[in-house]
């Protein structure tokens, strides 16, 4: 059956108003029109245009995944309410109760905020207040630990329900990345894998606790275009030090992309390393990989 939706009086979307309303990048629109998956003509000066009825057909007898058809429409959603996002997410991890973070983390998605600027935003405030709680003993460890599993679970649902959208096996770049040996934080390398995820790349996280000689040897094997180090605690520093520089130049020297992040990277310890990119916030990842992605 076609979902029907009255924004389907107005005949064409362009490409980054597919994009917005499906929770997919600009470039996967791009590309499933280039191969016929979703039907676009084109303008006098070149341009996509996409009939809405057509999207919503896709969405209603294929179960595409959406984020919010009114985008469709070309009107701006207001902007969203950062602060009551972030409690809400904040109340409901400290709750331990995961529907409700999964319901904050998909209301802010469906608000519009890309992956990026829900890390940025709302996730990374939500985990430092937490932390900082523990830390100053408002909060018992246990508190910080099971309030990470939960948020981890919230994404994991909203990632699964990204990953529904088919998309083309081999239509993006490859990303690997993870954490160096005894650095245990998940939730860093899940919110990289969904940000380039979501900007059309193809990715492999090896995730937390891998000795710097494996993503050497995934290198290797692999041969993506970018690898990514998420270090949120480092074990053994001068270790650390000498293996990422011989990954690096490893990397580097095969046309692989550096990217390295993380609170455990100070101002000292990134002097002495080789990268190509430093990504602070998940923004700045996803800004480097997007135009990696257009020269593709």
């Amino acid at each position: 059956m076609t979902l029907q939706h009255p924004i389907a009086e107005r005949r064409y979307a362009s490409p980054q108003q597919v994009s917005r309303a499906l929770g997919v990048s600009e470039t996967t629109v791009k590309r499933w029109c280039d191969e016929g998956r979703l039907p676009a003509q084109r303008t006098v000066g070149g341009h996509r245009r996409i009939l809405v009825r057509d999207v919503l057909t896709l969405v209603g007898q294929e179960g595409w995944p959406h984020v919010n058809l009114s985008l469709l429409s070309g009107c701006e959603m207001p902007a969203p309410d950062v602060p009551a996002m972030s409690q809400s997410l904040y109340e409901a991890l400290l709750a331990g109760d995961t529907e409700l973070a999964r319901v904050a983390i998909f209301q802010a998605h469906q608000a519009g905020m890309r992956i990026p600027c829900l890390a940025d935003e709302v996730i990374a405030p939500v985990m430092a207040r937490i932390g900082h709680a523990w830390e100053t003993g408002c909060l018992d460890v246990y508190h910080e630990h099971h309030a990470t599993r939960v948020c981890l679970s919230a994404l994991m649902a909203l990632e699964a329900n990204l990953k529904a959208v088919p998309l083309m096996p081999d239509g993006g770049p490859l990303a690997v990345g993870g954490s160096p040996e005894r650095d245990h934080y998940i939730l860093a390398n899940l919110l990289a894998e969904m940000t380039l995820r979501e900007l059309g790349w193809r990715v492999v996280n090896i995730g937390p606790n891998t000795p710097l000689g494996s993503f050497r040897r995934a290198v290797r094997d692999l041969r993506p275009r970018l690898l990514w180090l998420s270090c949120s605690h480092l074990a053994d520093r001068e270790a650390f030090l000498a293996e990422h520089r011989a990954l690096a130049q490893e990397a580097i020297v095969a046309g692989v992309a550096v990217v390295v992040g993380g609170r455990a990277l100070t101002e000292d310890v990134r002097r002495q390393m080789t990268f190509t990119h430093l990504g602070e916030r998940m923004g700045h990842l996803a800004a480097f990989a997007r135009e990696m992605h257009a020269d593709h």
